[in-house]
């Protein structure tokens, strides 16, 4: 466990948010733009300490460490902030969620589970008391049964822990569930957060040294009481969309279609990938499956990326059925159901359902208009609106390289 710098066990605002309990409600947040110290984990083993060959930096609205020579134990750093100290009363339910980027990746350890970043939770002592070690793709919860890897690197991932009814927990990443505790026994009510690293050194890495140039990046630390019921109010692309643009599955260089989209709830909400029902004209074997959900950039707790394990299929119709109803019944509340729809028509410029001659006019009548987008005209997705996408469009319908003509199709409706 760390050793911690600052003596008081008195809990900080200062630079974080406290707001008072409302819907999935976010009651601290911690939006790491400015020193964990000063956004209310007042508890500390800095990056920076004496002695340590790890440094931080503030950089656009992220905590950032690294790991320098990588010698010893150093690059061990941590950051803590209780909920409720001990003989106090926990809250009846609780979430924890962050968001974490490494540029270190799982296959870098070497079979010694040499993480980078990691997290702990701990809710009422000994009722939930998990710390998830992180690296850049991956996560894991205490051993390889609770292990979740094929995560992107380069990218942020969201973690989330919840205590839904006072007594066990579940854990995920990115929407998948990574552990989930059952109930245990009478805790003594200390529950706590702590956010740090191990710079790959904490189990001595090659030659007992550690991984120099190993960066964490941490973009927030949110915690707060659990709700039921929230609804979409926004999606990106908008409900209803029809995708008129390139199918071409067999160019590896190019977007083959949509594959992944972002919602917005009307409240802070929590989302996992066994949250979202998927449903579609095509055949089973053509219809997506959800990999992933995160967080977007710049999300405050309500929107989410749901992201999928291959496009939604050309000359069908595919809708998202996003309900928390089942969990909700499960702790005695009430859920709410919401359904975002998509269809993918190559060439159904005008969103009608159907592709044909129409669309060319309603391309061209949108150039010279200047109401041209990257949604509806950029018909070779490559981020610009021009005479090749007037082309390929021709193409399109007639059946030019691509997987059929597609003059004359219409979208088929729901059974």
């Amino acid at each position: 466990m760390y050793k911690f710098a600052a003596p008081a066990l008195v809990l900080s605002t200062i630079g974080c948010l406290w707001i008072p309990a409302r819907a999935d409600e976010i009651t601290f947040a911690y939006e790491a733009d400015v020193w964990p110290w000063l956004g209310g984990f007042p508890l500390y083993n800095p990056c920076s300490g004496p002695g340590s060959d790890c440094t931080d930096w503030l950089q656009d609205g992220h905590y950032v460490t690294q790991l320098t020579s990588g010698t010893g134990g150093a690059g061990i750093y941590g950051y803590h902030r209780w909920i409720t100290m001990p003989g106090g009363t926990p809250p009846p339910t609780l979430w924890v969620e962050w968001r974490f980027r490494s540029n270190y990746s799982i296959a870098q350890s070497n079979g010694w589970w040499i993480d980078d970043g990691r997290f702990t939770t701990v809710y009422n002592q000994v009722v939930a008391s998990v710390t998830t070690y992180l690296w850049g793709d991956a996560a894991l919860d205490a051993g390889e049964a609770n292990l979740v890897t094929g995560m992107s690197m380069g990218e942020f991932h969201t973690f989330r822990f919840e205590v839904r009814d006072g007594q066990s927990s579940l854990r995920w990443a990115d929407g998948e569930l990574l552990m989930a505790t059952p109930p245990c026994c009478v805790g003594d009510g200390t529950t706590y957060i702590q956010f740090g690293g191990d710079g790959g050194s904490f189990l001595g890495g090659p030659n007992g040294m550690g991984y120099p140039g190993m960066t964490d990046e941490w973009d927030f630390v949110r915690y707060g009481a659990i709700t039921y019921g929230e609804v979409v109010v926004a999606s990106s692309p908008p409900n209803g969309y029809i995708d008129p643009r390139e199918d071409r599955p067999s160019n590896v260089n190019m977007p083959e279609g949509l594959t992944r989209f972002t919602v917005t709830f009307d409240q802070p909400n929590g989302l996992n990938v066994s949250n979202i029902t998927v449903e579609s004209t095509a055949p089973p074997a053509l219809r997506p499956v959800v990999q992933w959900v995160t967080r977007p950039d710049g999300d405050f707790g309500t929107s989410w990326e749901i992201r999928l394990d291959k496009r939604i299929p050309p000359g069908h119709r595919t809708r998202f059925i996003i309900s928390d109803e089942a969990d909700a019944a499960a702790v005695g509340q009430v859920g709410a159901s919401s359904t975002v729809e998509y269809g993918f028509l190559p060439g159904d410029v005008n969103a009608d359902s159907v592709a044909n001659t129409q669309d060319l006019l309603a391309f061209i009548s949108a150039v010279n208009a200047g109401t041209a987008d990257v949604l509806h005209e950029d018909i070779t997705r490559d981020n610009v609106i021009n005479t090749q996408d007037l082309l390929r469009l021709v193409h399109l319908l007639n059946g030019l390289n691509t997987s059929q003509p597609w003059n004359g199709v219409s979208l088929p409706n729901w059974p």
